[in-house]
């Protein structure tokens, strides 16, 4: 018996003794005990009643694989071949990247990721079912087909999240910001095949109910329900992001990324401001940043008025 058996009899929100698990399961009871206290150092909290057995904390909503399915509509309904729930993974990235590919698209996501994936090969930590953390995967014919692939995603997790009300903006290439802070984030991999072809991986990173940052950098951070009258549930929100995100990924694949990159400047919060561009840590260029061109590379205006299209780089803003 694992701890992640234990916890789907946990599921329901009902009390269950020891004794009742351990038959269930066909285990001892100290088993189950051993997998309570796993569960627990995980940070799913628990409660015990003598006499009545254990239940999860009220407060502890685990996304239901079931409940998130029934929610799809449309593209995401369709094309969804495959869809992969789990407890704790290394990176719903990874995983993706080496499982067999479907026609159609796959998901992978995680309550917790023990290593999780940011840009620039940094580790991105978020604490156990307080966030959303997914990925998921297309086959592609032509690696042409992605450019500005996490631009048109990074556009898709921000309107599903100003049709809610939050006011949202995008860091370029796919921060999407809140005030200033950072609320979500996406990376996008590649695994290219014999024929040329590859299987393209998006990862997305929202914080819903808990701040988190990457271990190597300061940057402020905040979350969806702390700009919400009435907090969205995990398991909503998630099926929410995925209806749009395969829908605009779909369309981009399709040859509609020029149009879905028009709308960025609906959300551009570099727009207008004094920046620099880093490699390496080392400052190269610096601009004020006046949009995107029509490959999605970044425009940067330097002090004669020459403008240069950036594909690649990290991008800060300059203090006044």
């Amino acid at each position: 018996m694992t701890p992640e058996q234990v916890l789907e009899v946990l599921r329901d929100g009902r009390y269950h003794s020891g004794s009742e698990i351990a038959k269930q399961q066909g285990a001892t009871r100290a088993r189950v005990w051993q997998c309570i206290e796993q569960l627990q150092s995980w940070g799913i909290e628990i409660w015990r009643v003598r006499g009545k057995g254990y239940r999860l904390s009220p407060d502890m909503e685990l996304v239901e694989r079931s409940a998130v399915l029934a929610l799809l509509e449309g593209v995401a309904r369709e094309q969804l071949k495959l869809a992969d729930f789990a407890l704790d993974i290394p990176s719903t990235n990874s995983h993706l990247l080496e499982c067999p590919s479907v026609d159609g698209y796959s998901l992978m996501f995680a309550e917790h990721q023990s290593a999780g994936k940011g840009r620039h090969g940094r580790v991105w930590k978020s604490p156990l079912a307080q966030n959303l953390s997914f990925s998921i995967a297309k086959q592609v014919d032509h690696l042409s087909a992605i450019q500005a692939l996490s631009l048109t995603v990074g556009q898709s997790v921000a309107q599903v999240l100003r049709d809610m009300g939050v006011p949202v903006q995008l860091k370029w290439p796919n921060d999407v910001y809140i005030d200033g802070k950072k609320a979500a984030g996406i990376l996008v991999e590649l695994k290219t095949m014999e024929d040329r072809s590859a299987k393209v991986v998006i990862g997305v990173g929202v914080n819903v109910n808990a701040s988190y940052k990457a271990e190597d950098i300061a940057q402020q951070s905040t979350h969806i329900n702390e700009w919400l009258a009435k907090p969205i549930s995990r398991t909503e929100l998630l099926a929410k992001l995925l209806n749009q995100i395969i829908a605009d990924v779909d369309d981009h694949l399709a040859g509609g990324r020029e149009a879905l990159l028009k709308k960025w400047s609906i959300f551009d919060w570099l727009h207008g401001k004094d920046v620099n561009l880093l490699r390496a840590g080392e400052v190269v260029e610096s601009g004020k940043a006046v949009g995107l061109d029509d490959l999605g590379s970044l425009l940067i205006e330097n002090d004669d008025g020459e403008v240069s299209a950036i594909a690649h780089g990290e991008v800060s803003v300059r203090p006044k």
